[in-house]
């Protein structure tokens, strides 16, 4: 269909070539970092992309991405409440970030502290998931990877600290218009 607009004006072509790309440099960014421990860069690539593409083909993205995580690592697949929390999280981060930003903020420091608290967040929402999904208690189940939520929380607010500002002048640079 020639000269065919998506609904914000802009190619359906281009909407869903940068949606398979963000979809794709989001598994790419966990798994390339996935021997490390709790050290990721998915959420800093949510918040620029949200800031430079939008909630939508970044919600779609991300949906992309929690759908992909159990068939590339099929061992998630035995804990249903990965998959639940990856849905919830990760779109929660989506719609938080595409709404920060449009509320006109552009500071790193504010991004990094925002992935700082959303990392703990995530920690406690992967706890209760699996609290309610295996029917143990919460606190102890939390207590026991605080550890591991501590080392997301301080390397995502380094993360985002030092890489949201060059990758949204660099998604500023290729980001169409209009997706």
């Amino acid at each position: 269909m020639s000269g065919a607009k998506s609904k914000s004006g802009g190619s359906p072509a281009i909407f869903i070539v940068f949606t398979a790309i963000m979809a794709a440099l989001l598994v790419a960014g966990k798994y390339s970092l996935a021997l490390i421990a709790n050290v990721e860069v998915v959420t800093v690539f949510i918040i620029v992309f949200a800031s430079a593409f939008g909630y939508m083909p970044t919600m779609i993205a991300v949906n992309v991405f929690c759908a992909l995580d159990p068939i590339i690592y099929p061992k998630t697949m035995s804990f249903p409440s990965i998959i639940i929390g990856y849905f919830l999280y990760w779109n929660l981060l989506c719609l938080l970030s595409y709404l920060i930003h449009k509320s006109g903020v552009r500071s790193p420091l504010v991004y990094a502290l925002f992935a700082f608290f959303m990392s703990f967040i995530f920690g406690a929402l992967m706890a209760a998931c699996q609290s309610i999904v295996a029917g143990v208690a919460f606190v102890p189940l939390y207590a026991a990877g605080i550890l591991f939520d501590v080392i997301h929380m301080v390397s995502n607010f380094a993360i985002v600290l030092v890489l949201y500002k060059p990758l949204s002048v660099l998604l500023k640079k290729i980001a169409p218009q209009r997706l």
